[in-house]
């Protein structure tokens, strides 16, 4: 595990800056229950259909959530560099995921098994509050996100730009017309006004 010091470094930094420092034995039983998983560009980390059996954490690249609707694809989600991530209902309740996870770049993660999370919440109190704030920290981030529906298209590309400036630079328009739930004409078109109003 010495190569992957520095991704596991940020994995505790990251729960760090939920308010909760894990003691040494806690973070090496981490460490010992988890795996990394590398994945080139245009990748499945979670396919159709597939069970999600294991907890994401992104450490290096970027990938996204997509989604099957009347016959359509369509993006649900960005993950980048400090995200955690999963097929929730997949995970959750074990059955089939209705979504795909698919890696936009070259993608590596640590990836913690259900069970083992199940085991190291149930034994330790500190973990467990960990895991407590992230499902606090990704309600609110699915209600904020549900916002946008009631955005016109140059509201929503500007929300997107203020909020998630980085994307711009490493996703291309078409997926964040998909996400956006535009054509990619009208997403061109948003930008442009938005970049011409709001400035690079």
């Amino acid at each position: 595990m010495e190569q992957y010091r520095h991704d596991y470094e940020l994995l505790f930094k990251t729960f760090a800056r939920l308010g909760q420092q894990l003691p040494e034995d806690v973070a090496q039983e981490i460490v010992a229950s988890t795996y990394i998983f590398e994945y080139e560009k245009g990748k499945p980390i979670l396919q159709y259909k597939e069970v999600c059996e294991h907890v994401y954490f992104l450490v290096e690249g970027l990938a996204m959530t997509k989604f099957e609707m009347y016959g359509d694809e369509r993006v649900r989600w960005f993950m980048q560099e400090g995200d955690i991530f999963i097929s929730v209902r997949s995970f959750f309740e074990q059955k089939p995921s209705k979504h795909a996870i698919v890696a936009l770049e070259p993608t590596r993660c640590i990836a913690l098994p259900k069970r083992a999370l199940d085991e190291l919440g149930a034994r330790h109190p500190d973990f467990y509050e960990i895991r407590r704030k992230l499902t606090e920290y990704y309600y609110i981030e699915t209600e904020e996100k549900s916002d946008i529906i009631f955005m016109s298209a140059v509201e929503r590309c500007r929300h997107l730009y203020l909020t998630q400036p980085r994307l711009f630079a490493r996703v291309n328009d078409y997926h964040l017309a998909w996400y956006l739930g535009m054509t990619e004409v009208t997403f061109s078109k948003a930008k442009k006004d938005m970049l011409k109003k709001f400035g690079t």
